[in-house]
């Protein structure tokens, strides 16, 4: 899947928020909200999508840099969502395309 500007637009996203490298330093510097993450390598293709609770994001990112699958990733994106179920339908969604 290759992430298009237009999919940000979704009315059921609250906020987008900017592009960020995907190591451990970075991750205090996420929003704890509820929302779907996208991982990108270093031609910004997509590596994973996922979403997250509120309060759980960092979490979730901390576990990702430690899963092998995933070493690949080097930027991160959070696009946060209304409510958590729209943050797992979103998800849904975009692992599809």
């Amino acid at each position: 899947m290759r992430f298009d500007e237009k999919d940000s637009k979704d009315p059921r996203i609250k906020r987008t928020y900017d592009l960020y490298l995907f190591e451990e330093g970075t991750v205090p510097q996420a929003p704890n909200v509820n929302g779907v993450y996208i991982l990108y390598d270093d031609v910004a293709n997509v590596v994973y999508i996922g979403s997250a609770r509120q309060g759980e994001m960092q979490d979730r990112l901390r576990e990702k840099l430690k899963d092998g699958a995933c070493s690949k990733a080097k930027f991160r994106q959070i696009f946060e969502t209304k409510t958590l179920e729209d943050a797992r339908q979103i998800e849904k969604e975009w692992v599809k395309k």
